[in-house]
């Protein structure tokens, strides 16, 4: 009979015990998710303010100007100086999506930093000779990299100047 109260004092303390152990990775976990929350809400908020902080600045600096300049003057659909605003405002808000989950315990943040400098070297060295390429037709006097396709008398000869 003296073993009886034994085994239900160690059963009632592996109870308490597992109980306790529950709890508190609970405590932790509500704690990361609500800090994580708090790190996206505010990353959120700094990416809504520098999204319009550059584009009033670029509006200032006269770059909807510039880019019309630099493509032959014609209409666009929207605003570059908001389409580069837009760009900037969700640059910040994935970087604080990113950061965000890495509070709550998940490492993207590392798996992206890996990818992307991978690859973040040839995207900038394929666009640097995609620009020396243009450069060359253009100072050779050929255009448009499609102008070879067009015959001198034809109605889209005039825009490989435009280009």
């Amino acid at each position: 009979m003296a073993t009886m109260p034994i085994l239900e004092s160690l059963a009632w303390d592996n109870l308490v015990s597992r109980l306790s152990t529950l709890f508190s990775a609970t405590e932790t976990g509500l704690t990361n998710v609500a800090l994580a929350l708090l790190v996206a809400l505010v990353g959120w908020g700094v990416a809504t303010t520098v999204g319009a902080l550059t584009r009033v600045l670029l509006r200032a600096l006269r770059f909807n100007d510039g880019v019309r300049s630099l493509s032959g003057g014609g209409t666009y659909q929207h605003e570059p100086a908001a389409m580069a605003a837009w760009a900037v405002y969700w640059a910040i808000l994935v970087v604080a999506l990113i950061l965000a989950l890495d509070t709550m315990g998940f490492t993207i943040g590392t798996a992206v930093t890996d990818r992307l400098a991978d690859v973040l070297p040839r995207v900038v060295v394929s666009g640097l000779a995609s620009d020396a390429g243009r450069a060359d037709r253009a100072a050779a006097g050929l255009g448009h990299s499609r102008v070879s396709s067009r015959a001198p008398g034809s109605a889209a000869a005039g825009c490989a100047a435009r280009w």
